[in-house]
């Protein structure tokens, strides 16, 4: 992964003025204004928290930070509550307050790095290594860009449980203008980075770039009722789920989400689309095979979704729906209509389409060991599957949908007869290779 991504208009690092650079020299990190006159200083693996918050408590509103190179090792001294009053408390590495905003900058991944020390993260003492959000309900910032470095959570050293939440950036209140390029985040005990919705608000108008995301043990990033923001460049790896983009179950009313994923890689880390009205995606490269318990390309309650150019595999031996490239489904949360545009699903299940979801898949391919169209799994069913001008290579079936399902194709092909179990309506126009009237 590069420290600058090229042909961008991410700022070089050579291009900002910094307020204060942070520094390990010797066995001290010390802060220094632009002036060269020392703000915070302590010893280096002890005091580095410290540090680093009173350097971004220095500069001013829309200040730089300017973190050297080396490893800084983080312990989570500063308690926060993320709910009203005294509720859900969280432990902080570096707090962010108040509404500032601030840029913070390293000198690139694997040469800026900031480690968790051990025996952080634990029942009962939840841990965000980076929190920026205001103390009250307030509005938070409308602009703060963290950049260039790596985020170690060091998980193995930490207790290992289940916190929403626990992350290594966490974002809340109402705010705007993120802006994270040229990440790493790897071992987190949580999420990486998680666009939250704590303080009464969400995140929008954000961007997220060249971004890698390894061993995370729930997501590598975490989009939380957030719109108007861009997801592109990204490489996920090992982790529980990769991207997930989460919305609640007000979407059929509320405001156009307007996400925007692209050029992305997934590496036994699925993706996960939930309660989003407004979702384009494209050039999405997930293989999901080495994940043990992973539905894919999952999609649930969701409406306005447009997935183009696209690869979706998962392990075609694992005879379950944790085999399928996706799982498409709809139920009390509300309906699911999701289109794929020139994609390839390949897995157990190719297509899984369940409930009363909707999918249409416009050219692509279904490639499948079980069945390349599979309309079962949520008793009593309505889910309709549309496919178009679609190549069907199956292994055993190419359909098995189940009574109340409908399958329209049109136009399409299968490289082989294949068998079908159609116990509910098939409805065909122009397809052949099926063994079918070419109706």
């Amino acid at each position: 992964m590069s420290s600058l991504s090229e042909g961008s208009d991410i700022k070089n690092l050579n291009d900002i003025v910094y307020h204060v650079i942070v520094s390990i020299e010797g066995g001290s990190i010390i802060a220094r204004d632009v002036g060269g006159n020392v703000i915070s200083s302590g010893v280096a693996g002890t005091d580095d928290s410290r540090v680093i918050t009173e350097a971004i408590t220095f500069v001013p509103d829309n200040g730089n930070v300017l973190i050297s190179n080396g490893e800084y090792l983080l312990s989570a001294d500063t308690q926060f509550y993320l709910d009203e009053g005294d509720l859900n408390p969280f432990w902080i590495c570096i707090p962010i307050l108040g509404n500032k905003n601030v840029h913070i900058f390293g000198y690139g991944a694997g040469i800026t790095v900031l480690k968790l020390k051990p025996n952080q993260f634990s029942v009962g003492h939840p841990v965000a290594m980076m929190l920026n959000r205001a103390i009250s309900l307030d509005p938070g910032f409308t602009a703060f860009t963290v950049a260039n470095m790596t985020f170690d959570g060091n998980r193995d050293n930490q207790e290992q449980w289940y916190k929403d939440g626990a992350s290594l950036i966490l974002t809340g209140s109402p705010r705007s203008g993120g802006n994270y390029y040229n990440l790493e985040f790897k071992n987190s005990y949580g999420t990486g980075l998680y666009l939250g919705n704590n303080g009464m608000g969400s995140e929008s108008h954000s961007s997220i770039t060249n971004v890698v995301a390894r061993d995370c043990s729930l997501e590598g990033i975490l989009l939380d009722t957030a719109q108007d923001t861009v997801v592109s460049d990204c490489v996920f790896e090992r982790c529980r789920t990769g991207l997930t983009i989460h919305g609640n179950n007000d979407y059929q009313t509320r405001t156009k989400d307007r996400i925007v994923v692209k050029d992305i890689s997934c590496i036994a880390s699925p993706l996960t689309i939930w309660c989003i009205n407004d979702l384009q995606m494209s050039s999405v490269n997930m293989d999901c095979t080495a994940s043990p318990n992973a539905y894919g390309l999952l999609i649930h309650s969701s409406i306005g979704v447009h997935i183009k150019e696209s690869f979706f595999k998962s392990d075609r031996n694992k005879a379950s729906s944790y085999g399928g490239a996706s799982y498409i489904d709809a139920d009390i949360d509300g309906p699911t209509a999701a289109t794929l545009e020139n994609c390839v699903l390949d897995g157990y299940y190719a297509l899984h389409v369940l409930g009363s979801a909707t999918a249409t898949l416009r050219g692509g391919a279904v490639n499948a060991s079980y069945a390349c169209a599979y309309l079962r799994g949520i008793d009593p069913s309505t889910a309709m599957a549309t496919l178009i001008g679609t190549v069907f290579i199956p292994a055993k079936h190419t359909i098995d949908c189940a009574p109340g399902t409908s399958i329209n194709i049109m136009y399409c092909y299968s490289s082989s007869i294949g068998s079908m179990i159609v116990e509910g309506t098939l409805n065909n126009q122009g397809s052949y290779g099926f063994g079918l009237p070419d109706v």
